[in-house]
């Protein structure tokens, strides 16, 4: 029995439905969204770690207040955002390109109300469902050696830079306690990950002069 051109079309219409919703979950997972308020002198919290296509909200709970991250301003930024003085928005941006981000309130920056966006690139991650520090690092700001302290046996230690390029591995370290000369590395943000067993995982931020 041949099928009418329409009866194929909504067939394929009906499936491509099927599959988008299928996929929904998975697209709903990948990008998150930030909070974060702006009120008196502050917005809260003002430094943020995020993934590539993650999106970040900002709502102006009092008084009046912007987010200006243009590049005009911020020479370093990947791209510009921001919005107007006002009193009562929410401001959302979605950051694609990886790198760090400052901004500030134009009002208040005097005052010290201005923030700090990390955008990480898939290729590095951010571990967003660790709840609980795997290791730590000291010191932080680091000018020479990295100096790392776990509560188990570490696999490896990565240094990514801001855009997600390794820059040094060290792997199969199998102890708790490992450190890292970082002379030579040239100074800005860097990504610390540790890898303890075959599943667990955290990056934390590195500031080197």
């Amino acid at each position: 029995m041949m099928m009418s051109i329409s009866t194929i079309s909504g067939r394929l219409k009906d499936r491509g439905v099927f599959i988008l919703l299928l996929l929904l979950p998975l697209l709903s997972e990948a990008q998150i969204s930030h909070a974060v308020e702006a009120s008196s002198f502050l917005f809260t919290p003002n430094d943020l770690t995020i993934n590539a296509g993650d999106t970040v909200v900002w709502t102006n709970v009092s008084g009046t207040h912007n987010v200006n991250g243009m590049q005009s301003i911020f020479t370093s930024n990947p791209e510009s955002f921001g919005n107007d003085l006002g009193e009562g928005w929410v401001y959302s941006f979605v950051f694609n390109l990886p790198g760090v981000y400052d901004y500030r309130c134009d009002l208040h920056w005097t005052a010290g109300m201005t923030g700090t966006i990390t955008v990480v690139s898939e290729s590095t991650g951010v571990n967003q469902d660790s709840k609980d520090p795997l290791f730590s690092i000291y010191p932080n700001p680091v000018a020479g050696k990295l100096y790392i302290t776990a509560g188990a046996d570490i696999r490896s230690v990565s240094i990514y830079s801001a855009t997600g390029a390794r820059i040094l591995l060290h792997g199969d370290v199998n102890k708790a306690n490992h450190e890292i000369s970082l002379e030579g590395i040239v100074a800005g943000i860097y990504f610390v990950e540790v890898r303890i067993g075959n599943e667990n995982r955290q990056i934390v931020r590195l500031v080197k002069r």
